[in-house]
């Protein structure tokens, strides 16, 4: 199963590809997306670009793929926190249009799944990310890091397991961590 992480940013924006088999994570790709226009509208309409020329040149197929964003918080800046949002719409109706699965995951969470602590800084994200991954993180940026770590709770929060074969056949809905259907899984 190939991973996309994705860390919003609304000038520099993360992605990272990671690739599970069994209880590997592998190394597949990163990039930040430097969306440098002024003007807000043209930053969104690059980005879904962007998207598109990821997709296309990244991804072959979508029939075993899922993804994962950051989630946001809302801080003292209001109007950051609505840009970041706008920005998580592009991501989602972009996978949503690809009919790809897509699980949210808080700061906290993508920290403590890396490093056991859901305050970690950046440095400590990056050292495990190149640790975990076998990566060299130097010329690696950090919003790419911080894909890779998005990523890579992601594929912790996957399991691997055999079909289950059920005698009645019901279909069965998979729920994620907040009690949701998730309409998208695998």
């Amino acid at each position: 199963m190939k991973i996309i992480g994705f860390d919003p940013g609304s000038r520099y924006f993360g992605i990272g590809l990671l690739e599970k088999k069994g209880n590997k994570i592998s190394y597949l790709y990163s990039e930040v997306i430097n969306l440098e226009d002024k003007d807000l509208l043209l930053r969104f309409k690059a980005l879904w670009e962007k998207l598109d020329v990821f997709f296309t040149n990244q991804i072959n197929d979508i029939s075993n793929i899922s993804a994962s964003i950051e989630d946001g918080f809302v801080g003292k800046n209001i109007k950051s926190a609505d840009t970041l949002a706008k920005i998580r719409g592009i991501i989602i109706a972009s996978l949503i249009s690809r009919k790809i699965a897509y699980k949210m995951f808080s700061p906290r969470e993508i920290k403590k799944a890396l490093t056991g602590n859901g305050n970690a800084d950046k440095g400590q994200i990056a050292k495990m990310v190149s640790t975990l991954l076998n990566i060299n993180t130097d010329n690696i940026k950090d919003d790419e890091t911080d894909a890779l770590a998005i990523a890579y709770c992601h594929a912790l929060s996957i399991k691997t397991h055999k079909p289950n074969i059920q005698s009645n056949n019901k279909q069965q809905t998979t729920n994620d961590k907040r009690g949701g259907a998730n309409a998208f899984s695998n």
